[in-house]
């Protein structure tokens, strides 16, 4: 049984725990459910169990009522969200334990009942290679339950793909001609399993990568290449890595032309340079007698912008491709991107919430032309009594990360973390720039007003006390 389908009713305890006041709210993937009980019955017999809810701190409401013989509640809900349990207990006396207003959480849940969306996409490559790029979205997915998997067409059985996979990226296989089945499963930490579409790949497209290139058979971060979502680089200096199959007269020349976004083809002079020898297929013969030769393109940026590229080669005896035209699509775009986003801190305050503790409300603006899925982190530290605060140099520790830039954020604080302490808040780019804001003055946690009061009076010197 999960730990959170039982309420324990042990007299008041149930009510005053402070750390029940904090309970974390568990996922579970269905609306109706049992949610059992065990009477305590030192304090007096009990005719009736009453369970409230809340939803959002909108105030508890009465959901069902049950007799102590029935062990449990039954519980409906009409949809998904956050709600809160507290159970009220009715004795032989008409006596209620405690009074509707007393009431404190014992259980919270988070139902969640949908599945995990996953979009799987194929995503061409090197001559023999293919892969697949995807995504991934659920409020409360699961990272570590990202499964890749894969079959040859005409196997029935799925294999795994060994690998650890982040919520979006891609991966790439060495085919050499043959065609794979993929799909990718994920689940949520409330249990409900989502699955992609299968797709097949190679699909019939090619292209080639760029800034470096990829490694077949190795997870990547970003997706990209020609009529896909683009690379992101927060560097003006790229290479492009290329592989080029040329006749037996060999390769006369490369070159490599490059499109500001809405601009003309121009033809990029110089950046062109071989592979060092030793690179694996820098030059590889084939059975035929033709090449794969392998190049390196550079190409440096004046601005940040967004850039496409396509190459065209030419054999020694003459033939090649045509220069492209002004309306003919780049085979590979790329995002030069080095500014960091904007971010600006405007309020970290607590607020107390009576026996449940202090909330530390957030509150930013982040603007950037580029910002990541779920950009936010939000992280705390504190300096020793008396020495100054230094942000490189302090223990940063986190508060929350990979959030929405919905520019507010809750975080129920810890009794035992420091009595005041300053918030930062970073946010990122697809390509990997960071902005942050710091808080000036640190954050006081500690609301609590001293309360003094005299205890006794006592002479400081023997009281002169005169005979009768």
């Amino acid at each position: 049984m999960p730990r959170w389908l039982m309420i324990l009713l042990l007299g008041m305890g149930l009510w005053t725990s402070s750390a029940q006041a904090q309970l974390p709210a568990e996922p579970i993937n269905k609306r109706e459910f049992r949610l059992p009980f065990r009477v305590d019955p030192s304090r007096g017999r009990v005719i009736e169990l009453r369970l409230y809810l809340t939803r959002s701190g909108s105030g508890w409401e009465l959901h069902t009522t049950a007799k102590p013989n029935e062990g449990g509640f039954q519980v409906r809900l009409t949809s998904d969200g956050v709600y809160a349990f507290a159970t009220q207990v009715v004795y032989e006396d008409n006596r209620t334990e405690p009074l509707v207003s007393d009431l404190k959480p014992g259980v919270r849940v988070q139902i969640d009942t949908q599945l995990p969306s996953i979009t799987l996409k194929p995503r061409p490559g090197n001559p023999g290679t293919a892969g697949v790029a995807w995504e991934c979205r659920d409020e409360l997915l699961d990272p570590k339950s990202i499964r890749l998997e894969c079959r040859y067409p005409g196997q029935s059985e799925w294999m795994l793909n060994p690998g650890t996979y982040t919520p979006s990226g891609y991966f790439f296989w060495q085919l050499d001609g043959k065609r794979l089945e993929v799909r990718v499963v994920a689940r949520d930490l409330a249990g409900n399993v989502g699955e992609s579409m299968m797709v097949t790949i190679p699909d019939g497209t090619t292209t080639l990568p760029p800034g470096g290139g990829f490694n077949p058979g190795k997870p990547e971060g970003s997706l990209g290449s020609g009529g896909r979502e683009p690379f992101y680089i927060n560097r003006r200096k790229i290479s492009l890595e290329t592989r080029i199959h040329t006749g037996k007269s060999g390769l006369a020349e490369t070159k490599l032309w490059v499109k500001p976004d809405g601009q003309k083809w121009t033809e990029v002079q110089g950046g062109i340079r071989e592979v060092p020898r030793g690179t694996a297929n820098a030059s590889e013969p084939l059975p035929d007698g033709t090449r794969l030769e392998k190049k390196l393109l550079e190409f440096t940026a004046e601005t940040d912008g967004k850039f496409g590229f396509l190459i065209t080669s030419r054999s020694r005896v003459g033939l090649g491709e045509k220069p492209p035209r002004d309306s003919d699509s780049p085979k590979v775009e790329v995002v030069i991107d080095t500014q960091a986003p904007m971010v600006t801190l405007k309020e970290a305050k607590v607020i107390p919430n009576g026996e449940r503790g202090n909330y530390l409300s957030i509150q930013w603006e982040a603007s950037d032309p580029h910002l990541a899925p779920q950009p936010v982190y939000i992280d705390y530290a504190s300096a020793p009594d008396g020495a100054p605060f230094n942000p490189k140099t302090a223990d940063w520790r986190t508060i929350a990360e990979k959030r929405d830039n919905s520019g507010s954020f809750m975080w129920p604080v810890p009794n035992a973390d420091p009595y005041r302490f300053h918030v930062r808040i970073q946010v990122i780019d697809r390509a990997g720039n960071r902005g942050e804001a710091i808080t000036k003055e640190p954050v006081i946690v500690d609301l609590f007003t001293p309360k003094s009061e005299i205890l006794d009076v006592i002479p400081l010197e023997p009281m002169n006390i005169q005979p009768r």
